[in-house]
C-alpha cells in the first residue's frame, strides 16, 4: 500500500494513528475538507443552511450500543455527547 484514502466521517479523526500503523511511506488522503465545503455549497444551493449569526446543533445517532457509542463520540468530539439509537430497520 502506498496511499491511504480516509473514506469515512469518522476516519480523519484517527488520521494520526492510522499513519503511524501505515509508516512514513504511506501517504493519507483526507477528502474530508472537500465534502464539508461541497455539503455547504449544497445547503446554500437549497437555502438550507443556517441563518446568519445563529449557530448549528450536532446530533448523534447509532446502530451500536449508545452508551459504548457515547463513550468514543464523547471522547473524538472532546465534550459529552448524547447519542439516539437509530430505530431498527425491518
Amino acid at each position: 500500500v502506498d496511499t491511504i484514502v480516509l473514506g469515512c466521517t469518522h476516519y480523519p479523526f484517527l488520521r494520526t494513528l492510522i499513519a503511524e500503523v501505515a509508516g512514513p511511506g504511506v501517504a493519507i488522503l483526507d477528502p474530508s475538507t472537500a465534502v464539508a465545503k461541497e455539503l455547504r455549497r449544497r445547503l446554500g444551493e437549497d437555502d438550507l443552511g443556517a441563518p446568519a449569526g445563529r449557530s448549528g446543533k450536532e446530533k448523534f445517532w447509532t446502530s451500536a450500543d449508545p452508551q459504548q457509542a457515547r463513550r468514543v463520540i464523547s471522547q473524538l468530539w472532546g465534550a459529552d455527547v448524547a447519542i439516539m439509537q437509530l430505530p431498527e430497520l425491518k
